[in-house]
């Protein structure tokens, strides 16, 4: 049977690197520390791109499970509260308007807002115990008894993780009112991210999709919404050693006559790597946030027609 995109459901698709899982495992191993769990029946995963749509997809799909996440949640930085995307999303909400919150974690986004009506949805039991707002459903379950009743749905990270965006959207998308703001921020293809080499975390079972502007786009018209914005993160200072490892890199390969690709461990990786490290540390200094480019993240805002 013939892949479909996840999203427009096109079949017209291009390959851009067939990925072992053996391949996965370790980067999971070197660079974080965890010990993932594959299906062994699945050798390689492809990461394939929509010429419909733009959207990027790995196919079959691995979706991390309870135990996966449960491993990441130790890693300090992982569940960061704190978001250059809330301070983004909260102006767009206002003291009237009902708030329903996908993936809201522990809902440390509704502390935030000037709203107290608000509603989280999360499927980790832990975090629902933290807060009487959250409920323990998805959201494909919830809009089935609460279609057109929240002003403003938003998703913070959690697009990227979903096999199958186009369910969630619909689902979203009928939780909203008519001339209701729909909130999706999700890691972006268009920054340095899509550039990274050997991103763990941009891999199975962590991410299913990548997202560029174009296919963040692409969601208005597929759902019948209007695109008001589409807003990036500048750089902060915390991902500019990130940001410039990534480039030097990009410059190593093209020097080396080498085809860039999203999981190299050949020896000219580890070798571009080692120079790109010295170099991020040395050049970082002369960076500026007025200088920065895009950062990780980027926000996309719709109306409901």
């Amino acid at each position: 049977m013939k892949n479909t995109c996840p999203l427009c459901q096109s079949q017209n698709l291009t390959s851009v690197q067939s990925i072992s899982t053996r391949s996965i495992k370790f980067l999971y191993r070197i660079s974080l520390k965890l010990n993932i769990e594959m299906p062994k029946e699945i050798s390689r995963v492809n990461l394939m791109q929509c010429e419909g749509c733009q959207l990027r997809f790995y196919t079959p799909a691995i979706v991390g499970d309870g135990g996966f996440y449960h491993k990441l949640s130790a890693i300090p930085w992982y569940y960061a509260q704190h978001k250059d995307e809330y301070d983004y999303a909260k102006k767009l909400i206002s003291e009237s308007d009902h708030v329903l919150s996908i993936g809201s974690g522990n809902g440390y986004f509704s502390k935030l807002i000037p709203t107290k009506k608000y509603v989280g949805l999360e499927i980790n039991k832990e975090a629902a115990k933290q807060n009487p707002q959250i409920l323990i459903e998805d959201i494909a379950t919830h809009a089935k008894s609460n279609a057109e009743k929240y002003d403003v749905v938003c998703s913070f990270q959690v697009l990227e993780h979903i096999e199958n965006p186009r369910e969630f959207l619909q689902s979203a998308v009928k939780c909203l009112k008519k001339g209701g703001t729909l909130i999706m921020s999700v890691p972006s293809e268009d920054s340095y991210v899509g550039e990274i080499i050997n991103g763990a975390l941009n891999l199975p079972p962590h991410h299913q999709t990548r997202w560029t502007d174009g296919a963040l786009a692409g969601i208005a018209t597929l759902f019948n919404l209007e695109m008001k914005d589409i807003y990036h993160e500048t750089l902060p200072p915390t991902q500019y050693k990130l940001y410039l490892r990534t480039i030097f890199m990009k410059s190593f390969y093209k020097l080396f006559w080498r085809k860039q690709r999203v999981v190299d461990t050949s020896i000219v990786f580890w070798l571009s790597l080692i120079k790109a490290e010295v170099l991020a540390l040395f050049f970082k200094r002369g960076m500026s946030v007025k200088t920065a480019p895009y950062g990780h993240t980027v926000t996309a805002v719709y109306i409901k027609k």
